[in-house]
């Protein structure tokens, strides 16, 4: 084995791919049976029963204005999510490489990420203004954190394995080397596990941000559904929101798993 080949792990468990997806079918199909069920005992002035709200989704795809609001709230949460994504992941790599600087930065970040941000948002206002820069960067702010922490400690973890070490001086590896074919592959899992968090806390912050200061956005259009009482169009985008959350998660699980196999890997 050469220095330049990726460590040997033990190959993929192979899962039933129709047994998968039925489980994971059964989810949603349990959520839409509880909703309807719930909407059809009580006041269906309060709950709108799955086939009202679906319609009203559909009816918001087909507004121009609507469309305009997703595409918004898709800019934000692209920009903050891909700025949080790498600066997290950079950050976290290069303090979990270094125990030192680790012990020193790391109750910083874990003590930032436990600030429920939502409670500064103020400041963000106050500084950047009204704008999608103000959205991004708050946005970005729910996602930097967990990316980063994630990163940092599976990167550490890797580190101080003593298998990866020994493995690293048998080969004299380099530190170049031992970064590219040891760390990298190994924290390649926690990295993608990370993603699809920072992708969640990104597209809560962004939503979170229009529902407080935007003239646009999804977050903006529920939040006047709410104002005007309109249970329809709230269960509407209460929905469309879900899918809108579901979908990105959804490829970023599929990846994981692609390019995690790929590598010999096992997935959860």
């Amino acid at each position: 084995m050469t220095a330049t080949q990726a460590v040997a792990v033990p190959g993929p468990t192979r899962k039933n791919p129709v047994l998968r997806a039925s489980v994971l079918a059964i989810v949603p199909i349990t959520v839409v049976a509880v909703w309807w069920i719930v909407a059809l005992v009580v006041n269906t002035s309060v709950i709108t029963t799955p086939p009202v709200a679906f319609g009203q989704m559909l009816r918001f795809l087909g507004s121009p204005q609507y469309l305009a609001d997703l595409a918004a709230t898709a800019q934000t949460v692209l920009i903050a999510f891909l700025l949080a994504l790498v600066l997290g992941a950079v950050v976290g790599f290069l303090l979990g490489t270094v125990p030192f600087w680790m012990r020193a930065v790391g109750p910083i970040l874990n003590g930032m990420y436990s600030i429920p941000k939502v409670t500064i948002f103020p400041l963000f206002m106050v500084f950047l203004g009204l704008g999608i820069v103000c959205r991004t960067s708050f946005a970005f702010a729910h996602g930097f954190f967990p990316v980063a922490i994630l990163v940092m400690g599976a990167t550490l973890n890797v580190r101080t394995t003593e298998i990866y070490l020994k493995l690293a001086a048998s080969l004299n590896m380099s530190r170049a080397q031992l970064i590219r074919v040891v760390l990298l592959p190994a924290v390649l899992p926690a990295f993608f596990t990370a993603a699809r968090l920072g992708f969640g806390l990104t597209f809560l912050g962004a939503i979170t941000a229009e529902m407080f200061a935007s003239n646009g956005g999804i977050g903006y259009e529920l939040v006047r559904a709410m104002e005007t009482v309109h249970v329809e169009q709230i269960f509407g985008q209460v929905v469309l929101i879900g899918i809108y959350a579901l979908i990105p998660n959804a490829l970023l699980r599929w990846l994981e798993v692609a390019l995690t196999t790929r590598r010999g890997g096992t997935v959860a």
